[in-house]
């Protein structure tokens, strides 16, 4: 199989909510976040014309140049950071009654072709945790494998 390179962010939304309390509850930093209503702006704190339609958190679990499928393959990746989150399952459950949601965000990076396969096991164990698996694939490398 050919390697490929992957990072994964763990985002959440909301329409209403304040999500400083997703910080608390998943135990990481956001590497992002602002409220519905708020005024818009840019990462740098620049203002953007209008405001955020709803609230939003994100946190990246890998470094941004992200890991290589030769140390180690993203379904192993996503079990262990499934069963990281575990503890959280009120928290996301609780977001999600009140019509948001959290997800794992994906992306895939290979020259050539490659294979993810997502076990049943695996998808259950993120359903049951309350995140939706979203996969971005992109035909060229971002930095080497």
């Amino acid at each position: 199989m050919y390697p490929y390179r992957y990072w994964v962010t763990l985002r959440i939304w909301h329409p209403t909510r304040d999500l400083a309390a997703a910080t608390k509850a998943l135990r990481i930093k956001p590497r992002r976040l602002w409220m519905a209503g708020q005024s818009r702006q840019t990462p740098k704190g620049t203002p953007l014309p209008g405001v955020n339609r709803e609230s939003y958190w994100y946190s990246d679990l890998t470094a941004r140049r992200g890991i290589s499928s030769r140390q180690n393959h993203v379904e192993i990746f996503l079990a262990k950071t499934i069963k990281r989150f575990a503890s959280a399952r009120a928290f996301i459950s609780r977001i999600r009654a009140t019509g948001g949601h959290a997800e794992l965000l994906v992306s895939l990076f290979g020259k050539r072709n490659y294979a993810v396969i997502l076990d049943p096991e695996l998808l259950a164990s993120a359903a049951r945790l309350g995140f939706r698996v979203s996969i971005d694939v992109y035909p060229q490398d971002q930095g080497g494998l």
